[in-house]
C-alpha cells in the first residue's frame, strides 16, 4: 500500500474502546533466562519462522523481527495458556493480532488480523513491509548483514518499534546493535510534542502511559528514538519503548488485569506508530 493510499486510509475516526477478541483467561507464569538455549519446544514459528507467512496483497502486515544472539526464554508469556517463547517470539501472535483488530475497527485501513510476517533483517521480503516489531532487545545481537540489512531498510522508509526493554543489560546491547546500525545516530529522547503522539490519536501526555513495568530492573521508563541526522524535526526511524512493554497491554486487554483507560491509550499508542510509519 502506498503512503499516500495509507493517508487516506486511516482518515477515519472513531472512538476507542476494549473489544474482547478472545475469551479464554488462562494462569500466567513468569520467568525469562537470556542465556538459555534455543528452546526446542513444539513452536513451529521457531523450527523454520518463515513457514506461516502470508504472502503480500497490499493489506497492512507488521513484521516481527526474527534474531540469533542470546536467546530470551520466556515462560506462559499471554494470558492464551501456558505458552513458553524465545525473546523475539515473546507473545507472538497475539499482539499483532490485537493491534490489528484494532487498527480494522477504528480506520479504513486494511490490516491482516492472522499475526504477523516473521523475517530477519537480511530478509529482501521485509522490504514490502513499512513496520516491523523487534521485542526483548536484550537478546537481539545482529550480525554484519543483517546490520547493513537493517540500516537499507529504515533508511529507505522502513519503520521500526523496539519494544520490551528490559533493564540495564538489554540497554547496552540495544544501544550496540544501534550504534552498529547507524554509527553516527544516538538514540534520544521523543519528546511529547513530537509527531509520532498525534498522529492519528491526540496523546497529550505520552508519559502517563508508562508506568515502569520493568521498574525492578532498574531505570526510567521512557521513549527513545532514531532520527535522520540526529535531527529530532527530521524523521524518526526507530522507536524505543523503554523499560516498557507496550504490546503487555495489547495482548491483555480483554482481561480486566489493566485499567480500560490504559488499555486504551495503549491501543492509540500503537495505531499512532502504525499511521506515523505509513505517511512519513
Amino acid at each position: 500500500m502506498s503512503r499516500a493510499n495509507a493517508l487516506r486510509a486511516l482518515a477515519v475516526f472513531a472512538a476507542l474502546t476494549i473489544s474482547a477478541p478472545h475469551s479464554a483467561l488462562a494462569q500466567r507464569g513468569f520467568g525469562c533466562s537470556w542465556d538459555s538455549p534455543y528452546p526446542e519446544l513444539d513452536k513451529t514459528y521457531w523450527h523454520n519462522p518463515l513457514q506461516h507467512n502470508v504472502p503480500y496483497d497490499g493489506k497492512f502486515i507488521i513484521a516481527r523481527i526474527w534474531y540469533a544472539g542470546y536467546y530470551a526464554f520466556c515462560s506462559a508469556s499471554a494470558p492464551y495458556g501456558n505458552e513458553v517463547s524465545a525473546g523475539w517470539a515473546h507473545d507472538f501472535p497475539h499482539p499483532e493480532q490485537n493491534l490489528s483488530l484494532m487498527i480494522n475497527g477504528l480506520s479504513t485501513l486494511r490490516a491482516y488480523t492472522g499475526g504477523g510476517n516473521i523475517f530477519t533483517f537480511d530478509d529482501p521480503a521485509l522490504r514490502r513491509f513499512p513496520v516491523a516489531y523487534l521485542t526483548e532487545p536484550g537478546g537481539w545481537i545482529p550480525n554484519d548483514k543483517e546490520v547493513v540489512a537493517a540500516r537499507d531498510y529504515l533508511m529507505k522508509g522502513g519503520f521500526l518499534i523496539i519494544d520490551d526493554w528490559r533493564g540495564p543489560d538489554a540497554t547496552d546491547r540495544t544501544l550496540a546493535a544501534l550504534k552498529a546500525i547507524f554509527p553516527a545516530l544516538k538514540p534520544v529522547h521523543v519528546p511529547d510534542s513530537h509527531p509520532i503522539f498525534n498522529s492519528f490519536f491526540q496523546i497529550k501526555n505520552p508519559a502517563s502511559l508508562l508506568r515502569n513495568q520493568n521498574g525492578f530492573y532498574g531505570g526510567r521508563a521512557d521513549y527513545w528514538g532514531i532520527f535522520e541526522n540526529n535531527d529530532v524535526t527530521r524523521r524518526l526511524m526507530v522507536i524505543c519503548d523503554v523499560n516498557e512493554d507496550i504490546k503487555d497491554y495489547w495482548v491483555w486487554s480483554f482481561t480486566g488485569r489493566d485499567a480500560i483507560g490504559v488499555s486504551n491509550e495503549a491501543y492509540k499508542l500503537g495505531i499512532n506508530y502504525v499511521a506515523y510509519a505509513l505517511t512519513r
